[in-house]
């Protein structure tokens, strides 16, 4: 074999390479690593992260100018939300290239999940991008049930008709329904809570927003049940001498084997019964729907306007969605 007939072959040696832990286990580009759920609690765990570059050869001098970015979409035409964050949230964290970067110091305590990029330009080389996906795991039924706690009585029907009782999908991507609800208890729009990106990632965040949301709409629903009560009553007592112009209570609103609405005089609960303020409660909670559609308003009103000369109770059962479906019924029809 003269020289023109030899061929060499020699194989190139990365002068370095990065190292990325999630708590001390090695990450590989495109895995997916989880924010996990305690054992015992269920609580919410953000995996600890850090990078390094590790040389082939000789030690590595000089900086090295680190960043990540995690980005989660949801949307989907008029639906959905984009989220986004950037750590550190100043930027760029420069290190000398013998230092680990620990990348949640900079996270400080966010949780974060979706499609991450850790970026890094080492002694001006260039940016170089490692990507891999935070995920989520759910806490168990009952842990989910524990901390929720038992009050107001429909909670765990309302969470089951919600999301199942799922913080997160099987795929461990944030259990979302359209148009911008999320987690256990769907909380809408949640930059505009102040839990912000924490309600998709969060179980105990969400639910937190969750409830601090339908607490929100009870003393209104209340206070709107007793009204109807008021005025009622008002119209007896004006028409007492005229009783084919008396009305009578509510009739009994039976939604469930064990949910039926009704009233006494005073407008609270008979024995057995569940009171009619608590529906206008429940409803509130996913919305009275648009004014104008048929079947919208509060659960149940007393009607002085379509014909004030014959005023009666009317039961307002639609969502205004389409297809209508009633809120109550469903949540009351829930078995968790």
């Amino acid at each position: 074999m003269n020289s023109a007939q030899r061929s060499l072959s020699f194989t190139v040696v990365d002068p370095y390479f990065i190292h990325v832990l999630a708590n001390g286990v090695q990450v590989s580009p495109g895995d997916k690593i989880l924010i996990t759920a305690d054992a015992t609690t269920g609580a919410p765990s953000m995996p600890t992260l850090t990078a390094q570059l590790i040389s082939n050869g000789p030690p590595l001098s000089g900086d090295v100018v680190w960043s990540m970015r995690v980005e989660y979409s949801t949307v989907s035409g008029i639906n959905g939300d984009a989220f986004s964050n950037n750590f550190p949230a100043a930027g760029t964290r420069t290190l000398t290239a013998d230092q680990p970067w620990d990348i949640s110091a900079d996270m400080a305590g966010l949780f974060v999940g979706g499609t991450t990029r850790i970026t890094w330009n080492y002694a001006g080389e260039g940016t170089k991008t490692f990507t891999f996906t935070i995920g989520g795991q759910n806490a168990t039924k009952t842990q989910f049930k524990n901390y929720l706690g038992t009050t107001p009585w429909f909670l765990h029907k309302m969470v089951q008709l919600e999301s199942t009782f799922l913080q997160f999908n099987p795929n461990n991507t944030p259990n979302f329904g359209a148009p911008h609800g999320y987690g256990l208890m769907q909380v809408e729009k949640p930059l505009e809570q102040a839990e912000g990106i924490y309600i998709v990632w969060h179980w105990q965040a969400n639910v937190q927003a969750g409830t601090r949301v339908l607490n929100s709409k009870n003393t209104p629903s209340y206070q709107f049940w007793i009204r109807q009560v008021e005025q009622w009553q008002a119209w007896n007592a004006a028409n007492a001498a005229n009783p084919s112009l008396q009305v009578g209570l509510a009739p009994n609103e039976p939604l469930s084997a064990d949910c039926t609405f009704g009233m006494m005089d005073d407008g609270s609960a008979p024995a057995g019964l569940l009171y009619f303020g608590d529906a206008i409660w429940i409803k509130q909670y996913n919305g009275t729907g648009l004014d104008g559609q048929p079947g919208v308003g509060n659960y149940i009103a007393w009607d002085n306007s379509t014909d004030p000369t014959n005023p009666d109770w009317r039961f307002n059962r639609s969502d205004g969605k389409s297809p209508p479906h009633n809120y109550v019924e469903l949540v009351c029809s829930q078995n968790p």
